[in-house]
């Protein structure tokens, strides 16, 4: 009988977007999954992040009042890119 399990070695780009960078960091990990099963058709049995590398942060100060007058403020917003190199295993079909 042969083995069925397979192991897969990917390297993933996620991107994620909020107002601090831990926001924008569990965002663009949330969206880690989604990116797997796309890159995997199989059923995944365990997925395991190895190397985690930020391309790309960039913070953007917006200066916002009401009525361009009112209630000035500044909003924050963070943007992230990262690599990840997950190791993949799933069964192959």
């Amino acid at each position: 009988m042969e083995n069925c399990l397979k192991e897969l070695i990917e390297v993933i780009t996620i991107t994620g977007k909020g107002t601090t960078k831990k926001e924008a960091v569990e965002k663009a990990f949330s969206n880690l999954q989604k990116e797997v099963f796309k890159k995997v058709p199989d059923p995944i049995i365990h997925m395991v992040p190895n190397k985690v590398f930020f391309r790309d942060v960039r913070e953007t100060e917006k200066d916002e009042a009401f009525m361009y007058v009112f209630m000035k403020r500044t909003t924050t917003t963070f943007d992230v890119t990262i690599d990840v190199e997950v190791t993949i295993k799933y069964i192959e079909l």
